[in-house]
C-alpha cells in the first residue's frame, strides 16, 4: 500500500468517527439540546473539512470534482463560528439559536456565490479544466480566499478564549469550587483547533507560495491526527461531565436589581451571622444559589451584596471564611496531627493544590509556613 493509499485509509475513518458522533449527538437526550446541536454540526463540518484533504493533494481528483471540491472548501468558513457558538453554548446556559447569529455565516454564503459565478464562466470540459489547473488557485480566487480562511478561523480561536475568560470570571461569582467547571478542558480544545489551522494556515501559505505546488505531507498528515484526537477529546470530556452543560447566565445578574443601600447592609449582616453559625463554608462544592436557599433569600440579591459591599466574588468570600477556619486548625493545640491536605478538606476545600492558592491570596504565606510558624509561638 502506498503512503497516500494509507494516508486516504485513515482519513476515511476519520471522517467515518466524525460523521458517526455527529449523528449520534443530534439523537443525544444527555445535556443541553443547544450544545450538543452545535458541537453535532461543528464535528460534521469538521468531517467535510477533512473529507477534501485527498481531493486537494491530487490534480485528477480536483479535475473531475471541481465543483464537490469547491463545494467543500466552502464549509471552513463555517468552523470558527460553530467552535465560538458551542464554546458559548455550553458556558450560558441561556445560549439560544438566534437569527441574528446567521451573520456568523455570511463568509461562507459569499464564497458560494463567488465560486458558483466562477464556476458559469470556466470551460466545463475535462481538459480546458486541466489547462486551468495551472492557474486554479488564482482563476477561483484561491488566494485570497484561503487567506481569509485562516484569518477568520484564527479570529474565532481568540474569541472563543475571550468568552472562556469571562466564563471563568463569572462563575467566581457563583460557585465557591471551581475544579469541575472551569472548562478547562474546553481551553486545550480551543488551542488544539488554533494549532490545527495554524498550521493549515502555513500549509496553504506554503502551496502558494509555490504557484499550485502540493501541500506538505508531513503538515497534512500532523493535521489529520491532530483533527481527529481532538474530535474524540470534545465528545468524551464534553459528554462525561453533566456540570459543564449547566452553565450561568450571559447576562449580568444584578444589572437592574431594585435593591436599596439599607436592604443591601441589612443583608450583608443576615449572611455574615449564617455563616457563622451555620458553617456553610464548610460545604465543599457550596455555590451561591445553595446558599440563598438555606437563607430564603434571592440569589442575585445575596451576589449583589458580596461584590457591591465586600468587594469580593463568590470564591473568594468564602475562602476567607474558609482561611480562617484553616488558620484556626493549623494554630490549634492538635495541628501536628493533621495533614495539609486534612486540615484543608475539614477547611471545606476540595483540592490541596485550590487550599494552598487561596491560603496564600489570603494569608500571604503557605499553609506549610503557617503551621510552622503558629507552632514555634
Amino acid at each position: 500500500m502506498s503512503t497516500w493509499s494509507l494516508i486516504d485509509t485513515i482519513n476515511g475513518i476519520s471522517v467515518f468517527f466524525l460523521c458517526f458522533f455527529s449523528l449520534f449527538l443530534f439523537s443525544h437526550k444527555r445535556g443541553k439540546p443547544s450544545s450538543n446541536r452545535t458541537l453535532a454540526f461543528f464535528l460534521l463540518t469538521m468531517a467535510l473539512s477533512t473529507l477534501n484533504f485527498p481531493l486537494s493533494h491530487d490534480k485528477r481528483l480536483v479535475a473531475y470534482f471541481l465543483p464537490i471540491f469547491l463545494f467543500i472548501n466552502s464549509f471552513d468558513f463555517l468552523l470558527g463560528p460553530l467552535l465560538y457558538l458551542y464554546v458559548k453554548s455550553v458556558a450560558y446556559r441561556d445560549f439560544a439559536w438566534e437569527r441574528n447569529q446567521a451573520l456568523h455565516a455570511m463568509p461562507f454564503f459569499i464564497y458560494l456565490l463567488f465560486f458558483i459565478i466562477n464556476l458559469l464562466v470556466v470551460p466545463s470540459s475535462f481538459q480546458d479544466i486541466m489547462l486551468y489547473r495551472k492557474s486554479f488557485f488564482r482563476s477561483f480566487g484561491m488566494d485570497f480566499f484561503t487567506i481569509l480562511i485562516s484569518g477568520q478561523l484564527l479570529a474565532y480561536v481568540g474569541a472563543s478564549f475571550l468568552v472562556l475568560r469571562s466564563y471563568r470570571a463569572r462563575i467566581k461569582s457563583s460557585f465557591s469550587s471551581l475544579e469541575k467547571i472551569n472548562l478547562s478542558w474546553l481551553y486545550s480544545i480551543i488551542g488544539g483547533c488554533g494549532l490545527i489551522w495554524l498550521i493549515s494556515a502555513v500549509n496553504n501559505m506554503q502551496a502558494i507560495g509555490m504557484r499550485g505546488g502540493r501541500h506538505s505531507l508531513v503538515l497534512s498528515v500532523t493535521n489529520m491526527f491532530i483533527t481527529f484526537g481532538i474530535a474524540n477529546v470534545i465528545i468524551f470530556k464534553g459528554l462525561k461531565q453533566p456540570e459543564i452543560f449547566s452553565g450561568i447566565e450571559e447576562k449580568p445578574k444584578y444589572e437592574k436589581s431594585p435593591l436599596t443601600d439599607e436592604e443591601a447592609d441589612r443583608l450583608l449582616d443576615l449572611l455574615k451571622n449564617h455563616l457563622e453559625t451555620q458553617k456553610l463554608h464548610l460545604v465543599p462544592g457550596l455555590s451561591i444559589s445553595g446558599l440563598a436557599r438555606q437563607m430564603a433569600v434571592p440569589a442575585r440579591n445575596l451576589s449583589q451584596v458580596i461584590n457591591s459591599r465586600m468587594g469580593q466574588n463568590f470564591v473568594d468570600f468564602i475562602n476567607s471564611y474558609r482561611i480562617e477556619e484553616a488558620k484556626r486548625l493549623l494554630s490549634g493545640s492538635r495541628a501536628c496531627e493533621k495533614t495539609i491536605l486534612e486540615i484543608a478538606y475539614d477547611s471545606g476545600f476540595n483540592s490541596k493544590s485550590v487550599f494552598n492558592k487561596a491560603f496564600k491570596k489570603h494569608a500571604g504565606i503557605p499553609p506549610v509556613e503557617f503551621k510552622r510558624k503558629a507552632g514555634k509561638e
